[in-house]
């Protein structure tokens, strides 16, 4: 009976007696479904033993849902099929085996905190700075070589004469050493150890090949080279295998899925049929034609077009908003009418989506502000982050020397050489004389003798000269503070890309807010965040969802905002500049994944304002052209057309005059253009001169207030 339930491309999926079968599986096309019934299928319709099947999917979430489901079907009978994850699989199958490598079977698995204390062993035993080889950084190097197949003499052979990757092979090689000689493996071994035992034991390889006789795999797109070897070393002659996945929703080669596996699947396997899923049951036409249009500007994929059961729905919801709050004010009133049109609708019907976990700032701000519930998934709250707090430490001690507070977090981030004991004894003379802790190291600087520290008091002293000299944003002065200090090179040395981020959105934060408020001081400025920051955050089950769009594959929500399109946020500029093309279609695949989690009303967003990561204005995200927003009100809702025509109406800089304060005197914060840098912002007054950050390749330039190619945007000249 439930396969009359499947439509015609369901019912083929479930029911084909082709050996090899490569389901293309759209978004919302019911995959979990097919597989569950083709399962059912095989069992009671192709007398299959149940245990001669072996399901794989990529969470144990997916896993114990498909199972549940097999067993309904299945009248609650026993399953002895094998539904689980790889890393699950790997385990029960070197239970068995793993005593071929000289391991025992009772080997232990590393957890990620038990990882990271030994590779910290390791780094000390060689004498490795942590400062410089930070553990999780190591981790996941190694980690990307063994995803890659790669052994610690081939690490060691490519990495020569790039002295930070030798030194990482030789931690890698260390670490080997310790996992073997006493039993333990990581979660990458449980899937190497495996293709090793397979492919280095014809004998135990053909035994499994008998053992298992249908290979079903789902997330296929997701699936790693070595994932890969592990699939191909099981179905052996006799055996087939059924995968499902989305090529269009390829979104972590950063990981190592490698989308050529899935797209390439009939040269290792001839004969493949496929079928393809494109009937979606969870979004509305006008959300699912804007999806497509996006996504059939890539190349690599398998051509598809969705089509849905459902009606045409409403308008997808288009904003541009002069600076991240208003963007963040925006969303915030749209779930509030959406509710206020529906009584029935709870928080947890609204999703907030990003691509990187610093843009939920303006939107946390403003939830709590309003004090609607949210929770944010995968990540940790903005003002809680460790660079975040931080970096308003180091804007406490600028404003207040004598906040002890703020200076025993600093004072040794990043590391200066001085510990718990040069505090202690700091701390000691500061007592006896009477100072704060700040000028009790400026009087003693000879004895508390470390490199590290000159550059720090030097840095403390110029700012603070610089801020009591004229008119300077706190986003300015945080930025000379972080560069002078050193902060900033060492998240570079530490490659702490994604902190980095979220120090410019806490700039981008400092710098629009005293924009909008230019009579709030940077000291009341920094106790508004800290209230913001120490409010309680209200969980009961219906909350607003924020999330990154990578965490939020999979997951469908009623009302979906995709927020900060812009160019260089999203798509990403550091994906798109290490990648090039196949960066730009796996930002692409992200933004369509994003679209397609919208079951009801889309609604996408971008700012204009000047943001310190880009150092620029915000322009409009290309994939808003090629998805059909017609970008042809600056502050207005937009539309999709049904055309999916981009209107050449614009973001164009020369209309950021509306955001202008229209007076006499130049404003901190205040737009202008100049003859030859173009539009401008005003950063800082110092004095008969302005500090400007001009549209790249221009940056920041330092230009007489008095000169006479100075006007304001979209106004008369100075």
């Amino acid at each position: 009976m439930p396969l009359q339930t499947l439509n015609p491309r369901q019912q083929e999926a479930v029911t084909t007696p082709a050996p090899y079968v490569r389901v293309v599986a759209g978004a919302g096309s019911g995959k979990t479904r097919v597989l569950t019934e083709r399962i059912v299928y095989l069992i009671e319709e192709m007398g299959i033993p149940a245990s001669a099947i072996v399901a794989i999917t990529f969470t144990n979430k997916a896993a114990r849902e498909m199972k549940r489901r097999v067993e309904e079907r299945l009248h609650d009978q026993p399953l002895t099929s094998h539904i689980s994850t790889f890393h699950s699989f790997c385990v029960r199958f070197l239970t068995r085996e793993i005593h071929l490598l000289g391991y025992p079977r009772s080997f232990t698995i590393l957890d990620s905190d038990d990882q990271e204390k030994v590779i910290k062993e390791q780094l000390e035993q060689l004498q490795l700075p942590r400062e410089t080889y930070k553990p999780s950084y190591v981790i996941s190097v190694i980690s990307q070589w063994k995803n890659a197949g790669v052994s610690v003499a081939q690490a060691t052979a490519s990495s020569a004469g790039f002295q930070g990757e030798e030194n990482i092979a030789k931690v890698y090689g260390k670490y080997e050493e310790y996992l073997k000689h006493n039993s333990y493996l990581d979660f990458d071994d449980l899937i190497n150890k495996s293709v090793e035992i397979l492919e280095s034991f014809p004998l135990v390889r053909e035994q499994w090949n008998r053992r298992i006789s249908c290979l079903l795999i789902d997330e296929f797109q997701d699936t790693n080279n070595m994932q890969y070897r592990l699939i191909r070393a099981l179905c052996g002659p006799d055996c087939s295998l059924f995968v499902v996945g989305d090529p269009d929703q390829t979104i972590y080669t950063w990981r190592g899925a490698n989308v050529d596996i899935m797209l390439q699947l009939e040269k290792d396997y001839p004969g493949t049929v496929d079928i393809v899923l494109n009937t979606n049951y969870r979004s509305t036409k006008t959300i699912l034609e804007g999806a497509n249009r996006l996504i059939r500007c890539n190349q690599k994929r398998i051509p598809k077009d969705l089509v849905t059961v459902n009606g045409q729905g409403a308008t997808i919801l288009f904003y541009r908003a002069p600076d991240p709050e208003t963007e963040a004010r925006w969303v915030i009133e749209q779930i509030r009418k959406t509710r206020s049109n529906h009584p029935e609708l709870r928080y947890d019907a609204f999703a907030i989506l990003y691509r990187s976990s610093y843009t939920s700032r303006a939107f946390e701000g403003e939830l709590m502000r309003q004090r609607i519930p949210y929770l944010i998934f995968g990540g940790i709250r903005f003002f809680e982050r460790k660079e975040v707090k931080d970096a308003l430490a180091y804007l406490r001690l600028l404003l207040r020397e004598d906040d002890e507070v703020a200076f025993k977090r600093i004072i040794n981030e990043p590391k200066r050489g001085f510990g718990e004991k040069s505090l202690e004894r700091l701390m000691a003379y500061a007592q006896q004389e009477g100072r704060s802790l700040l000028a009790t190291l400026r009087a003693h600087r000879e004895e508390f003798r470390s490199g590290a520290l000159v550059p720090f008091l030097e840095t403390y002293q110029q700012v603070h000269e610089h801020m009591r000299s004229g008119s300077v944003m706190g986003a300015v002065l945080l930025d000379e503070l972080l560069q002078g200090v050193g902060y900033y090179a060492e998240m570079q040395r530490l490659n702490e890309t994604e902190r980095l981020d979220n120090l410019n959105e806490l700039k981008n934060y400092l710098f629009n807010t005293q924009k909008t408020n230019p009579d709030l001081s940077l000291a009341e400025l920094i106790q508004e965040i800290t209230l913001l920051s120490s409010q309680d955050e209200i969980v009961d089950g219906d909350y607003v969802s924020l999330m990154t769009v990578h965490t939020a594959k999979g997951l469908e929500y009623p009302y979906v905002f995709v927020v900060g399109l812009s160019e260089g946020s999203f798509p990403n500029r550091r994906a798109v500049e290490e990648r090039g093309g196949d960066g730009m279609e796996e930002e692409r695949r992200l933004a369509y994944v994003a679209f397609t989690r919208a079951m009801q009303r889309l609604f996408v967003s971008y700012n204009t304002g000047y943001n310190f990561s880009s150092q620029t204005f915000g322009q409009p995200s290309r994939f808003l052209g090629e998805m059909g927003v017609e970008l042809e009100s600056y502050f207005q809702p937009g539309k999709v057309s049904p055309s999916g025509r981009r209107t050449t109406q614009n973001a164009s800089l020369s209309t950021v005059s509306t955001l202008l304060k229209q007076g006499k005197d130049w404003n901190l914060g205040d737009t202008l253009e100049h003859t030859a840098y173009g539009v401008g912002v005003i950063l800082a007054i110092e004095g008969e001169a302005l500090r400007i950050a001009f549209h790249p390749p221009y940056g920041v330039k330092l230009i007489s207030r008095k000169f006479s190619g100075l006007k304001r945007s979209g106004g008369t000249q100075e």
